[in-house]
Formats: structure tokens, sequence, C-alpha cells
């Protein structure tokens, strides 16, 4: 999954040896999304004692990669751009989550977090999404008597239909 994550092997590298050397120990993105929208909810970054570590002073050499519809078909233009970290975290997460080809935005949505683990060699790269799924149930209702009957008659009997 890394090769479709990151730009380039080079850009893996970078990011994850910034992290190194900033000694992050573990990066946490949970993101969401429901009703035909989705988006990151939280990054966290923190160190091998569990402290936060404000990656906002921070840059790396990044690219940008735009689609557009030209002449009939899609093509792809990559910038160089110099990016806040955070950014960069959060764009190869989106990548990762996109790569999956899950549905975790649309209906009922789904869930998930994407965690960056350096405390292990090498790094380890997790996905873990999950989507939600709506049941429904019909029943049909007959109703037969007359008013003088109480309950527990079979006045009303429910039958289900899947």
């Amino acid at each position: 999954m890394t090769e479709q994550i990151f730009p380039t092997e080079e850009h893996r590298v970078a990011l994850l040896g910034t992290l190194k050397l900033l000694n992050v120990a573990r990066v946490v993105i949970e993101f969401s999304g429901s009703g035909d929208s989705g988006s990151i909810q939280s990054v966290e970054v923190r160190d091998g004692y569990g402290n936060k570590i404000d990656l906002s002073d921070h840059k790396l050499d990044w690219v940008t990669t735009r689609s557009t519809y030209k002449d009939g078909k899609w093509v792809e233009t990559s910038t160089p751009e110099v990016k806040e970290l955070g950014t960069v975290i959060e764009q190869v997460a989106y990548a990762a989550i996109e790569s999956t080809g899950l549905d975790w935005y649309n209906n009922e949505g789904g869930q998930g977090e994407f965690t960056i683990d350096l405390t292990t060699s090498p790094p380890t790269i997790d996905l873990e999404i999950g989507i939600n799924y709506a049941r429904t149930e019909d029943y049909s209702f007959s109703f037969s008597g007359t008013e003088d009957e109480t309950e527990g008659d079979e006045a009303c009997t429910p039958t289900t239909t899947a």
C-alpha cells in the first residue's frame, strides 16, 4: 500500500525520516464521514512518552497532484511545493484511505484510524476502516376480529418480509 500513498519512494523516506528526527513515536489520524462527505477529524503526533509534538513549525518538500479534464481526458499534473508537515501527513492519510476503494463517506458512512508507528523497524503504517450499514426490516400486519378482542389474541400478527 505504501507505493500508492506516497508520491515517490523518496517522499516516503523524507516523511518518515523527518518524523524520526523530531522524535515522533506515533502518528494517529482519525477520520469519519457520512451523507456524501468525509474528513479527517484529528491528527495526534506523540513521542515515546506519550507527549504531544507540535508540527506547526516544520515543513517538508512535497508534491501536490491535481487532475484536470482537458481535451476529453483526465490529465494529472504534479507541482513541487513546500508544505507544513501536518498537511503532508493529512495528504498521505487521504491517499491511503482513497486507495482502499471503500465508501466510508456516503450514506451511513464510516470511520477509522490511519496510524504511523515509528517504534518499529521498519516503521509500520496501518489503516483501519469501519463501514456503517443500515438494516431495514419490513412488517405486514393483518388486522382481523372486532374491537372486543383482548391483548394476547391473534388480532394483530406481525409477519416479517425481508
